[in-house]
C-alpha cells in the first residue's frame, strides 16, 4: 500500500467547506404570467455552483419545473447570505423575472398541499457552469414562487473527487 492511499496531496476538495457555501432566498410576487427564480453562476473563472440543498414554496396543487439555461434569468434579485458571518461571498447570485417564456423542464416537483418541496438527498441537485443558470418555472400563471437554496463554489477540476 503506498503513501497515496493515506494521503493523496492532489486531493484538496473533500466533502464541504462553509467557507464557500452560501444560503439563499427569492420569493416572487404574485405573476401576471410565470414565476420564475434561478440561480446564476457570475464566475468568470473555473468555479462550479454545487446546488447542494434546495426548498421551494408556491400556490398549492401545482407544479415547478426545472432546467438549465445559458445566461442570467431574471435581473430582480434575491439575498445570498455566506454560511460563516463576515466571509466574501462566493459566487453565485438569485433572481426572478414574471415571464411569458416558458423554460422546457428537465425535472417537475410537485407542489401538492400545503404547497411545499425540499430536496431530501444526500448528492447534489446540480452543478451549475459559469455564465449559466438552473431556473424554477412555475407551471401555471399567476402563481407565486419562492426558491430557498444552499450552494457551494467550488472549481470544476475538484468535482472528480466530490464524493
Amino acid at each position: 500500500m503506498g503513501n497515496t492511499e493515506i494521503y493523496n496531496p492532489t486531493r484538496r476538495f473533500k466533502n464541504f467547506r462553509p467557507r464557500e457555501a452560501v444560503r439563499a432566498l427569492k420569493a416572487t410576487g404574485v405573476p401576471t404570467n410565470r414565476a420564475t427564480v434561478s440561480i446564476f453562476n457570475n464566475s468568470t473563472g473555473p468555479r462550479v455552483l454545487v446546488v447542494r440543498d434546495y426548498t421551494i414554496a408556491g400556490t398549492a396543487n401545482d407544479s415547478v419545473a426545472t432546467s438549465f439555461a445559458v445566461g442570467q434569468v431574471g435581473s430582480s434579485q434575491g439575498l445570498v447570505s455566506g454560511l460563516v458571518a463576515g466571509e466574501q461571498l462566493p459566487q453565485g447570485l438569485i433572481a426572478s423575472i414574471d415571464t411569458v417564456t416558458v423554460y422546457a423542464g428537465d425535472y417537475s416537483i410537485p407542489l401538492g398541499q400545503p404547497g411545499f418541496f425540499e430536496w431530501y438527498h444526500d448528492f447534489p441537485y446540480a452543478v451549475v457552469l459559469p455564465g449559466w443558470s438552473l431556473v424554477f418555472q412555475c407551471g401555471t400563471a399567476a402563481h407565486a414562487l419562492t426558491v430557498s437554496a444552499m450552494w457551494e463554489a467550488v472549481s470544476v477540476d475538484e468535482l472528480d473527487f466530490f464524493w
